[in-house]
């Protein structure tokens, strides 16, 4: 996805969004997330980013995502640390709770959109 943000845009949805958030004034914090959220160690990340970080990573691992779900859990080294866990952590319980989670997402977005 940022192969291809790059190469049609020349920049990714974090640039963009980033910019935005910096037209709109919205605080620092939500700057940092919308920036930061697929490299939190970059910048050293706030606690946020790093949470931020990791949501993303357990959603597409559970399918929710616009690109095919990842063989490895891509979380960063600064995020891991941050946790104080390794990838194996915390890829068992998405794991375990991947049928469940997909049919609670499934229930509410059918109950919303009835």
């Amino acid at each position: 996805m940022f192969t291809v943000e790059m190469d049609i845009l020349g920049l990714t949805h974090q640039d963009i969004g980033a910019a935005l958030a910096t037209k709109w004034q919205l605080p620092d914090m939500l700057l940092q997330v919308i920036g930061l959220h697929h490299k939190p160690d970059d910048d050293g990340g706030t606690d946020m980013v790093h949470l931020i970080q990791l949501a993303d990573v357990c959603c597409k691992q559970m399918g929710f995502a616009f690109e095919e779900k990842p063989t490895e859990l891509p979380l960063h080294e600064a995020t891991l640390e941050k946790l104080g866990m390794d990838a194996e952590e915390i890829l068992s319980p998405i794991k375990d709770q991947q049928a469940t989670v997909v049919s609670q997402v499934n229930d509410t977005f059918s109950a919303i959109f009835k």
